[in-house]
Formats: structure tokens, C-alpha cells, sequence
């Protein structure tokens, strides 16, 4: 019975820390998925004109 009650202590701890994680991350996530918009689309036009790795 103690395991038990130490197991379900462990998940709802898990539980508040996702929850508290995704508030903090929430309103920064929009300007994270621009940033990763942004560095694909640079590292796309980098490669396209770089060296050895573009079009003709």
C-alpha cells in the first residue's frame, strides 16, 4: 500500500511539473515557432547558394 501511494505521489508531481511547464512556455511559444520558421528558411537559402550545393 506504501508503494502505491508513493507511486501515485510521483505521477501527480509529474503531473504539476508539466502543468507549470507548459504555463511558462506558453506565451513564449509563438515567438519559438517563428525563430524555427526563420532558421529553416535561412539554412535553406544558405545551402541553396553555398558552395557545391546549389542550383544552376
Amino acid at each position: 500500500m506504501r508503494k502505491l501511494v508513493e507511486n501515485l505521489g510521483l505521477v501527480l508531481l509529474i503531473c504539476l511539473g508539466v502543468r507549470i511547464g507548459a504555463a511558462l512556455i506558453e506565451p513564449v511559444l509563438p515567438l519559438l515557432g517563428g525563430l524555427v520558421v526563420l532558421a529553416v528558411l535561412a539554412m535553406w537559402l544558405l545551402g541553396r547558394n553555398g558552395p557545391g550545393g546549389g542550383y544552376r
